[in-house]
């Protein structure tokens, strides 16, 4: 999927120093594959089971993420620090990441029976 820069950075503020490269470097780091960087534009290989990264909102909130920057903006973002986290009513689960390369994680429980 190709993205142009001038797309991505109208739905997140990205540092003002960041150059194209810059930008497809941290996104490669954080798991995706870049096929080409050419005239502003990132050439994107999605996997199936990242159906989330295939929009331009998506792989800006990607590019958010990768880049350490807060918030999006853009049609239909309310404010801009982008959506509301509300707390689990479910039991408390305690998590200890020993490894300083993981940069980020989820975790998601249900009930299933």
């Amino acid at each position: 999927m190709k993205a142009p820069l001038t797309w991505l950075k109208e739905f997140v503020e990205l540092p003002a120093d960041a150059s194209i490269e810059k930008v497809g470097r941290a996104i490669a780091d954080a798991g995706f594959e870049i096929a080409s960087i050419e005239d502003g534009v990132i050439d994107f290989e999605i996997t199936a089971n990242r159906p989330d990264c295939l929009s331009i909102r998506g792989l800006a909130r990607e590019a958010a993420t990768a880049m350490q920057v807060q918030g999006s903006k853009g049609p239909g973002v309310q404010g801009s620090k982008g959506p509301e986290v509300q707390e689990s009513k479910g039991p408390e689960v305690r998590v200890s990441i020993e490894s300083p390369l993981c940069g980020r994680f989820a975790l998601a429980m249900a009930d299933v029976t």
